[in-house]
């Protein structure tokens, strides 16, 4: 963001972290999708390193604050906009498959296995994407640092005033995204009906052999 002044060019840097929220069709998209399959069954590590997105709403608010600045303390800074609190990794997991009424993870998964995890299924959930998120082995190494910041600047400087803590803007994105038929609250989860349906075919199968 940039304003003219008498003296040259003011400018205001904004930086915020990732974003989510209805329409969004690359990270947090994927890690919704994904809970909405059932995937996350498990918490990867101990899932206590935190993990901070924005709701886009929120970005928005803090673009129109650095447009109306002003004042000569408010300009030529850099502000990192987010949320107020950040959220652990198994928060996550635990917000997203509540509001898609997911069961809740019932077990840890050393990063190692999760690393080999996701490189042996990379392929098949990336395949014929342009861009992918989720399913790549480095994520295993992502997953073991704090990637979290802090607003108070842009709060103190900007006025800036988050609407959405990161729970209350999963929530709305799904909510949004249900509404538009992008995602569905299934009865039973479509990993668990894949299971179900190997299940019967591998039975069938083997019934068939016998026979």
């Amino acid at each position: 963001v940039s304003t003219q002044s008498t003296g040259g060019r003011d400018n205001i840097i904004l930086r915020p972290t990732g974003v989510f929220g209805k329409g969004d069709r690359y990270a947090s998209y994927e890690m919704l999708k994904a809970a909405e399959w059932g995937i996350f069954f498990f918490i990867p590590g101990a899932g206590d390193r935190f993990l901070m997105f924005t709701h886009v709403d929120d970005v928005v608010e803090g673009m129109v604050k650095a447009l109306q600045a002003d004042k000569p303390e408010q300009v030529n800074q850099t502000y990192i906009i987010c949320p107020d609190e950040p959220l652990s990794n198994a928060d996550w997991l635990r917000v997203m498959n509540k509001s898609f009424n997911r069961i809740q993870p019932f077990v840890h998964i050393p990063f190692p296995l999760c690393e080999i995890a996701l490189g042996l299924l990379g392929p098949i959930f990336n395949f014929g994407k342009k861009k992918s998120f989720l399913f790549h082995s480095e994520n295993a190494l992502r997953m073991q640092e704090d990637r979290w910041y802090s607003n108070q600047k842009a709060k103190k400087l900007l006025g800036y005033q988050p609407k959405y803590s990161i729970p209350d803007g999963l929530k709305k994105t799904i909510d949004d995204e249900v509404r538009v038929g992008e995602m569905k609250r299934h009865f039973i989860s479509p990993v668990v009906q894949g299971l179900i349906l190997t299940v019967v075919l591998l039975f069938a199968i083997f019934r068939f052999l016998l026979a």
